[in-house]
């Protein structure tokens, strides 16, 4: 996220609140937070849940105007990711769960997974926030589980961009098909857009998604591995 803070009414600055720091008007929240808590992973949703005080369009305001003022980022090139390709931290991790993936999908034909094999994948995605999902997860039943995995592995690449769009559920295609798939990640978005975008849609995935192919394509990788590299490149960057 670029330095620059945007002007008000975006943002507002006051000697006397939090010591003269910029802050969502009407708030003591700083705007800093709202970047933390994105640059750590949180989504947008998250973040208003702990800050009530702020409301959606003032943190989507800030974001707009933030995008608005940054200068453009460098993109990485395939040979700047060629020696990154195994250095992610949870690259081992990863390669297990593609593993145990991929001897499901033999086993099983007309694909699915049930509610405890999606949870390694939670905890691998969510690490430490998978907590703070908890109860969204604990609304879907078995059944709804395993019939949503089996509609979303069985649709087309057109039925996929209309209808899958949480980054939850592009770290389940990734892990299950990752010659094709990628995960939709704020660093990896950052990587090539420069901004710490929180409210992505399917257009975005599509786009990123896009380019990450042909990153894919020129190194010979999975657009998974290109991906977790990708990740890694931004990352050595802050």
């Amino acid at each position: 996220m670029p330095s620059t803070t945007p002007s008000s009414p975006v943002v507002s600055r006051d000697p006397e609140v939090m010591s003269g720091a910029p802050v969502f008007p009407g708030t003591r929240v700083p705007v800093q937070t709202l970047i933390d808590y994105l640059d750590d992973g949180y989504t947008i949703e998250g973040f208003l849940e702990q800050f009530p005080t702020v409301d959606k369009e003032q943190a989507h305001a800030y974001l707009r105007a933030a995008h608005d003022s940054f200068a453009g980022p460098l993109a990485p090139t395939a040979a700047e990711l060629e020696p990154l390709r195994r250095s992610a931290d949870d690259y081992e991790a990863t390669e297990s769960l593609k593993q145990v993936m991929a001897g499901l999908r033999r086993e099983r034909p007309g694909f699915f997974l049930t509610g405890s094999e999606l949870e390694p994948i939670f905890k691998w995605k969510l690490g430490s926030q998978k907590a703070r999902v908890q109860h969204h997860l604990a609304k879907n039943t078995e059944d709804d589980i395993i019939n949503a995995t089996r509609a979303a592995f069985a649709a087309t690449d057109d039925a996929f961009e209309t209808e899958v769009a949480m980054r939850v559920a592009s770290s389940v295609l990734a892990l299950c098909e990752p010659a094709r798939y990628c995960v939709f990640d704020i660093r990896g978005w950052r990587a090539f857009y420069g901004n710490s975008e929180a409210a992505f849609d399917v257009k975005d995935y599509v786009l990123y998604h896009k380019r990450v192919s042909g990153l894919a394509l020129e190194l010979g990788w999975s657009v998974q591995e290109t991906d977790l590299a990708i990740w890694c490149w931004e990352k050595g960057k802050r």
